[in-house]
């Protein structure tokens, strides 16, 4: 029933009638369907807006409220032993760090795909409402970093589907900056994703802001280590088609330093920007240095 109450759309109040079922049965929450999903995949999946929200809050609070007394199931199918019958997924998030079974959460839990709730709404294109609930839940740390067997965080996930809402992406990146920074198995950073789908330029600026190697908003001048990937990839491996991207990132730097920090930026051969930027990113280096003629 409280599976039910989540998918179907023929509900008008799924929050109402979610909050009954669990006053009648606290431990609906752990109940999980022929294909194990458990409620909260499924309000995920399905539910939307505010309301969706709402519905997801009410069950993880409840998770948390009834904290060791729940029992998840031990074994769910995945595609490694599920039968012919079922559809293969092309992205099976497989963690090589499972979490323990004494540590299992409702939002940990994976269904018969592999997905946890938070992948669930990532691959059913949910509302940024549903992500924002489920990502600012406390101790989600461990799933949101998690990577599947492509070596994908969620937010290349997020980029990867055929269609990529970018307001969930946004949602992602403001709840977890850091994920900028991670490549996936082939060395792929999320803003050569952004740029092969040409995403919209907020997503991009985004990314590229929060992986740059200096904070624009700190006076004091200092290299972030792990940081730059995507300020390099803009100004060299895209042949120009950002440089508005560029432009803006420098015109926020009011500090000459925070520049210069910016277009000598190294690799790890040595090499700096300025010396391998395509010819238009070049220029905007240069003019925001001062050395444009």
């Amino acid at each position: 029933l409280a599976v039910l109450a989540c998918a179907n759309k023929m509900v008008k109040s799924p929050l109402t009638v979610v909050s009954n079922i669990l006053t009648l049965n606290p431990h609906a929450l752990s109940i999980a369907d022929n294909d194990g999903n458990l409620p909260l995949h499924l309000a995920a999946a399905y539910l939307s807006g505010d309301l969706g929200a709402e519905v997801v809050h009410l069950l993880v609070d409840e998770a948390d409220k009834q904290g060791g007394t729940l029992r998840f199931p031990k074994s769910i199918r995945t595609l490694d032993n599920a039968d012919d019958t079922m559809s293969s997924v092309g992205s099976v998030f497989d963690d090589s760090d499972d979490i323990d079974e004494e540590e299992q959460t409702v939002l940990s839990v994976k269904n018969a795909l592999g997905w946890n709730p938070i992948v669930t709404a990532i691959q059913m294109a949910a509302d940024f409402e549903i992500l924002d609930a489920l990502l600012t839940r406390p101790g989600v740390e461990p799933i949101v970093f998690a990577r599947n067997r492509n070596g994908e965080t969620i937010l290349h996930t997020s980029m990867t589907q055929e269609y990529c809402d970018p307001s969930s992406v946004i949602s992602i990146l403001k709840s977890f900056p850091d994920l900028v920074i991670f490549s996936d198995e082939s060395g792929a950073l999320p803003i050569e994703i952004a740029c092969l789908r040409e995403l919209p330029t907020e997503v991009i600026f985004a990314i590229a802001l929060l992986d740059l190697p200096i904070d624009p908003d700190d006076d004091e001048i200092f290299v972030r280590e792990g940081f730059g990937g995507s300020w390099w990839y803009l100004n060299c491996d895209c042949d120009d088609n950002y440089v508005h991207v560029v432009r803006e990132i420098l015109l926020m730097c009011d500090d000459y330093e925070q520049k210069r920090a910016l277009c000598f930026l190294t690799d790890k051969q040595g090499n700096s920007i300025m010396s391998r930027a395509t010819p238009k990113c070049k220029y905007e280096l240069r003019k925001a240095l001062r050395f444009n003629g």
